[in-house]
């Protein structure tokens, strides 16, 4: 969620977050499952309800992928600064919870571009993060 309301509201695009609320999701989940699929349509309860809020354009809008530049930051401009937490990381905890030359190599083919998934990545520099 880091970057998802700047990148969402910069587009104009809905992200996820109003799903996060744990009564909607409990909620759903009770639903049974001819109200979630109905006819090859996905979220068919929740378009049933939005269809007389909303124009029909946006009821039965496809799903739009968007993508955060997170891959282009830490190849980038946040190189140096993601190679220094993933450091700390190392350096503070150790063998316990990272074989630290495996996360070195990972980090260098994801530099490299040998690799797209920065998963991962978020979670080295989040714990070197804590330790800053």
């Amino acid at each position: 969620m880091r970057f998802n309301d700047r990148v969402s509201m910069m587009h104009s695009a809905e992200l996820r977050e109003p799903f996060l609320d744990h009564r909607l999701f409990e909620l759903a989940l009770h639903q049974p499952p001819e109200r979630k699929i109905r006819n090859g349509v996905h979220k068919w309860l929740l378009r049933q309800i939005a269809q007389d809020l909303l124009p029909q354009g946006v009821v039965k809008a496809p799903k739009r992928p968007l993508q955060t530049p997170q891959r282009e930051w830490l190849r980038g401009p946040l190189r140096e600064w993601a190679s220094a937490c993933i450091e700390t990381a190392l350096a503070r905890t150790g063998d316990a919870w990272f074989d630290a030359g495996a996360v070195r190599r990972e980090w260098q083919a994801y530099q490299d571009s040998e690799c797209d998934n920065s998963f991962f990545v978020w979670q080295w520099v989040s714990v070197g993060v804590l330790f800053f």
